[in-house]
């Protein structure tokens, strides 16, 4: 059981990585984008409010779906502990 829940804790956090590098990504992007083009400023700025608007619902998003996760988690443990009794 042990074993499962580290492969398990592993996952989420690599899961939870690869959300924060995919928004770095897109915030670098924007910001070569802007330096590129000086007069894209205006449009960039409401680019970049949009982008923290979406990865604050994304962020909302991940903490439910730890939370749900950790529900299953403790689910299976329990329903592995009243199985071995």
């Amino acid at each position: 059981m042990r074993k499962w829940v580290a492969k398990y804790t592993a996952w989420r956090s690599w899961r939870r990585a690869s959300a924060n590098r995919i928004w770095l990504v897109l915030a670098l992007q924007i910001e070569e984008t802007v330096a590129e083009h000086p007069l894209m400023g205006r449009v960039a700025k409401i680019v970049r409010c949009k982008l923290v608007q979406v990865a604050m619902a994304a962020r909302a998003l991940l903490a439910v779906a730890e939370v749900v996760d950790l529900l299953v988690v403790d689910r299976a443990f329990s329903l592995r502990l009243v199985s071995w009794s």
